[in-house]
């Protein structure tokens, strides 16, 4: 196996675990992520338009 392949099995490996592990604190956003994360020659987000998601990286601070 070529080295850019085993890149992209260890990339779609680990991108395909991520959900199972954030499903034990966040299972909202582990089902997101199965729904709209695209592996194969390349990896993408692919998000539903009809179903919008706005990010908060950050939790709101109290008093801002």
């Amino acid at each position: 196996m070529a080295t850019d392949e085993r890149a992209r099995v260890a990339v779609r490996k680990a991108i395909a675990a991520a959900p199972d592990r954030i499903q034990r604190h966040d299972p909202t956003l582990a089902r997101l992520l199965r729904e709209t994360i695209r592996t194969g020659a390349s990896c993408r987000y692919d998000p539903d338009p009809g179903r919008p998601v706005t990010w908060l990286l950050d939790p709101p601070r109290s008093g801002a």
